[in-house]
């Protein structure tokens, strides 16, 4: 899945086994630090730092299921910085 700040993530992985893994893609450098806090604390977790269309170049073992979350993330809309707010005047 994609990471953004990690709420489909934590979510899937509170129901995923010992023995699952998630592997979570993003391009964003905060996400990116984000999840590799999660990462650090949670062994079946990697995150990757690639665009998720990369996939088939990234992860070689087979792979159960995919959750494409195309959707922007509140900090991007929060931020006036990242180009994406309408709230805020930069």
């Amino acid at each position: 899945c994609t990471f953004g700040r990690g709420g489909h993530t934590k979510l899937i992985l509170s129901k995923l086994s010992a023995s699952g893994r998630l592997k979570a893609f993003d391009v964003d450098p905060l996400a990116v630090q984000v999840g590799q806090s999660l990462a650090q604390s949670d062994p079946r977790f990697e995150i990757i730092h690639r665009p998720f269309g990369e996939i088939a170049a990234a992860i070689a073992e087979p792979v159960a299921g995919v959750l494409l979350d195309t959707g922007v993330s509140t900090p991007q809309l929060r931020d006036a910085s990242r180009g994406f707010s309408y709230n805020h005047k930069r």
